[in-house]
């Protein structure tokens, strides 16, 4: 699809109305019966003038909320996104409906299409925009938005603005200096954020990041109740490979008779094709995806995939944005994950069609330091960060790009220039345009204690993702409900027991919940099982159970603890959240 701009039969533009007309836009133009509860619960807010973060699950009908609220708003309609591939199919949506003209505007895009698509946003013909944040800080594009105000600004899979989000996308983080940029010309948007997942602290941050701290936040329910849970604790590789075939056989008859559709997620490029190799020496037909492969295989794999020729997918955690197959019947980690956040939104594509549907976590103790190495986030050097402060002050105001192989060979490659700019403009030690001029501030103080303050700064966050890991490892051994331990993890409420997890069925749950009932805390009706708590220098956490005297807690940022009750209780450290 070229990006042209796309007209539909109506290129009319409402003025400002209410609820009441968005309903009736609704029905006229998109077909639908009603709007939904949560679509209206989004929609009100946006039309009252308020920006909004929406955790929407998918098939919520996230889109329709920024396509019909964007008509009566006034201005055109921005949506960011991350994928092409989302992009061109939101366009075509728009064009199977009566509704005002949209486009695409990506790399690929001719120089008379982006003209077009900027003559588009100049005279108001031009509803819809949908672009990648990369696209937006390009000058002419920030320009022709600038002389042109958007109404709203959609920044869709919102969770990609924050690094403690489960798919971190740097250019995402600069959206908030699009949004200065829209402000200082007097003209800032509305602001929609939307995401399926995302846990207290990253809407925290996506609040932050985007300049949007007094949005209106609406959470949908997180809840999967037809996706039966499941772990199996396996002491080595090799039962590992006896149970996945045996497990998606018997799923199999559970769910189709016979064969059906799922995903098994690896955590390697390599581990692919080694299990792909070993479900067909069980007569499983598989095919593999991995972000290794060019667009091309990745297109062809994932069109067998989703077109049905091949019934499951062995992949990495590339496979997931913007697919969308209803009848996908379980999903099986034969590795483990690397947060509850991305296990969360992997298991979620399981089930889609509301049909029952399982999620299975293959649990192999070894498996976690493997996943620690891969999700190691880079390591800085005080002393060659002072260097990158040094030299940037020797050229104060200058681009980044005409710095960067200075930069690089002073600093190092992977990836540790960029992150450590991004430090240290987070500590207010630089100040970096969209355009990427770099001025230096605090300019009166010691490089080096600047540098060890991004240092610290970023031990912090590769303690924070080894504490992710480590939650991983809290869900797959917990004795307590497994789905009010996920929709803990997300603030969301759970029934003490969902009768639809393994711990549930064996008794498990019952026995976590009597040992509980036996605990000091909980005698005096303290802190239950899978309550949320506030520990003073932990922070955040899920109580998951008790042996003997001590209280076991998955904590957000710290991982899972074991902490004694009575000295809990003496020192006044634990409170209900």
């Amino acid at each position: 699809m070229n990006a042209s701009i796309h007209k539909s039969p109506t290129n009319r533009k409402l003025a400002p109305v209410g609820l009441a007309a968005v309903r009736r836009l609704a029905v006229e133009r998109m077909g639908f019966e009603s709007l939904r509860p949560e679509q209206e619960a989004v929609i009100a807010p946006l039309l009252a003038g308020q920006d909004v973060l929406a955790i929407l699950p998918t098939g919520a009908g996230k889109s329709a909320i920024y396509q019909l609220a964007g008509i009566v708003i006034g201005g055109s309609t921005v949506v960011v996104s991350p994928l092409i591939a989302l992009q061109v199919d939101q366009v075509l949506h728009i064009e199977g409906n009566e509704l005002p003209p949209a486009a695409v505007l990506n790399s690929h895009t001719s120089a008379s299409e982006r003209r077009r698509i900027f003559e588009g946003l100049a005279d108001g013909s031009l509803e819809y925009l949908l672009l990648a944040p990369e696209q937006l800080m390009s000058g002419p594009t920030l320009e022709a938005l600038k002389a042109n105000p958007p109404g709203l600004f959609v920044v869709d899979e919102a969770h990609c603005v924050s690094e403690w989000g489960h798919d971190f996308r740097p250019d995402y983080r600069r959206l908030g200096k699009v949004m200065d940029e829209l402000a200082g010309n007097g003209s800032r948007p509305r602001v929609l954020a939307l995401t399926a997942t995302a846990s207290p602290m990253v809407r925290e941050d996506i609040l932050r990041q985007l300049g949007t701290s007094h949005a209106h936040v609406y959470v949908a329910g997180f809840d999967r109740p037809n996706i039966d849970l499941r772990a199996e604790i396996c002491p080595d590789i090799e039962a590992k490979e006896k149970l996945l075939p045996l497990r998606i056989a018997e799923m199999g008859q559970a769910f189709g008779g016979g064969a059906c559709t799922g995903i098994v997620y690896v955590a390697t490029q390599a581990a692919t094709d080694t299990v792909k190799e070993l479900l067909q020496q069980n007569n499983l037909r598989a095919t593999t995806y991995h972000g290794g492969m060019s667009k091309a295989d990745r297109n062809q794999r994932q069109h067998e995939f989703m077109s049905g020729q091949v019934p499951i997918i062995v992949a990495t955690s590339a496979f997931g944005m913007g697919v969308d197959k209803a009848d996908v019947r379980w999903v099986i980690h034969y590795d483990v994950p690397d947060s509850i956040d991305n296990y969360m939104q992997q298991i979620g594509r399981a089930g889609r069609d509301g049909q029952p549907a399982a999620a299975l976590l293959l649990y192999r103790e070894a498996d976690l330091g493997l996943q620690k190495t891969l999700s190691a986030p880079t390591k800085l050097d005080a002393a060659k960060v002072a260097d990158v402060i040094d030299l940037l002050r020797k050229h104060p105001h200058t681009p980044k790009e005409e710095l960067r192989e200075q930069l690089i060979e002073t600093i190092g490659g992977g990836g540790k220039l960029d992150r450590a700019l991004q430090l240290l403009e987070l500590i207010g030690a630089i100040e970096m345009t969209l355009a990427g001029d770099i001025t230096p501030r605090r300019k009166k103080e010691d490089s080096g204690a600047i540098a060890d303050e991004v240092v610290a700064q970023q031990d912090r966050f590769r303690d924070w993702r080894t504490s992710r890991i480590e939650q991983i490892r809290g869900y797959a051994l917990t004795d307590a409900c497994r789905r009010q331990t996920l929709l803990a993890y997300f603030d969301a409420a759970a029934p003490d027991q969902c009768g639809a997890c393994d711990n549930c069925r064996n008794g498990r749950t019952q026995h976590a919940a009597k040992v509980a009932a036996e605990a000091p805390a909980i005698s005096a009706n303290a802190w239950p099982v899978g309550s949320t708590i506030t520990h003073k220098t932990l922070g955040r956490g899920i109580v998951q159970g008790y042996g003997g005297k001590n209280v076991e807690i998955l904590f957000e940022m710290a991982g899972k603890k074991t902490i004694s009750v009575e000295f809990a209780r003496k020192k006044k450290l634990i409170e209900l959240a």
